[in-house]
């Protein structure tokens, strides 16, 4: 028995390390297992360490863990760390905290590793992600690799979706708080807040190398399927086709915010696809997307919004590496 566990510890100091992140402030405080109490904050952090330590420990793979603080120093401080000896990073979170790690990763060409316990968690959907802690952690021993496209604005990184208009004053408008008691309802409420007190804007862009340019009052890049929990706009969308989709709609009317998000609710409940019959909203492949003007500076990355207006969109193809 003390020779086993002799030469675990021996394989563990042989192996690369793995670098977890866990951010205390993602999803709805999940419990590491279904009996224990849902916990928040520091106390939440240390039970998804030390649950994930020991599952990797079983297998025999090393971690060394970090708690993230604040999601907007989380660059700086993966900037400080040693990762050029590490396995791969490993991101327990939602689709912010992974939005917030991909400078680093991409700079770096790390491989990365997603534990989603997130409010939404559209990356990890889309990737087919078991959303279990035990059940993700195994994903990733496995060591299955998938290389995916990333959307990248103004030396920023996105995901799953960029969206600008409409889409990006919900996100502003959509407090953590009820984001982490309510999930995707707080969104809905946002939406509800924003419609009744903000104008529409005007967005001009142009598509790919056309000379001509267009007009919107909502704009949103889908990198993901998914748009909000697993409401999917266009099945065509994939992480590594080398193209996004663009929804733009064309009307400023507030009530064409309403039929999109009702065709959303019709196309994932009812399987009927009514977005071809509303002459406003186009669904388009593109591979790039240029802002020309912005009546109101905004916009948002993967859910996390930006005060500035977005210039030159494009893709990186296949450059991030995902366990899956």
């Amino acid at each position: 028995m003390l020779i086993a566990i002799a030469h675990g510890i021996l394989t563990q100091m042989e192996q690369k390390p793995y670098i977890l992140l866990v951010n205390p402030k993602a999803g709805y405080g999940k419990s590491v297992l279904p009996f224990m109490n849902k916990t928040t904050g520091q106390d939440q952090a240390h039970q998804y360490i030390q649950h994930i330590t020991d599952l990797f420990a079983y297998y025999g793979k090393p971690i060394k863990s970090h708690i993230i603080s604040r999601k907007s120093t989380t660059e700086a401080f993966l900037n400080t760390l040693n990762t050029d000896n590490c396995e791969a990073l490993l991101v327990a979170g939602g689709d912010g905290t992974i939005h917030s790690v991909l400078p680093v990763v991409l700079k770096k060409s790390l491989k990365l590793g997603i534990i989603p316990v997130g409010s939404v968690n559209i990356l990890a959907k889309d990737l087919g992600l078991p959303m279990s802690i035990k059940e993700a952690c195994e994903c990733i021993i496995k060591g299955h690799l998938k290389h995916i496209d990333i959307g990248s604005v103004d030396k920023q990184y996105f995901a799953s979706m960029l969206g600008i208009g409409f889409d990006a004053s919900v996100i502003q408008a959509t407090k953590d708080r009820l984001k982490k008691r309510l999930g995707l309802l707080a969104y809905g409420i946002a939406a509800l807040k924003v419609l009744m007190s903000r104008k529409s804007q005007e967005i001009e862009y142009k598509i790919n190398q056309r000379k001509h340019s267009e007009k919107a009052s909502f704009l949103l890049i889908q990198n993901s399927k998914y748009y909000s929990g697993k409401l999917c706009i266009s099945e065509r969308s994939s992480l590594d086709d080398g193209t996004v989709e663009l929804i733009t709609i064309s009307s400023s009317k507030k009530s064409y915010y309403l039929l999109f998000m009702l065709a959303l609710i019709l196309k994932a409940v009812l399987k009927v696809d009514i977005f071809s019959y509303l002459s406003a909203i186009q669904v388009r492949q593109v591979k790039k997307v240029t802002i020309i003007k912005q009546a109101i500076p905004g916009f948002h990355l993967d859910a996390e919004y930006k005060k500035e207006s977005p210039k030159s969109i494009k893709l990186q193809t296949k450059c991030l590496s995902i366990f899956c």
